[in-house]
């Protein structure tokens, strides 16, 4: 029972983890895009 729970949190940290990531990324990617945007007006 205690191992259900352990691969449960495991599955839950890790897409909190790569939705973390994914969301740092497209950040990035929009201050990036917004930087060349500004540059070439």
């Amino acid at each position: 029972m205690g191992q259900v729970v352990l691969v449960k949190l495991r599955m839950v940290s890790f897409a909190c983890y790569e939705y973390s990531v994914r969301g740092v990324a497209e950040m990035a990617f929009s201050i990036l895009f917004i930087v060349i945007s500004g540059a070439k007006v």
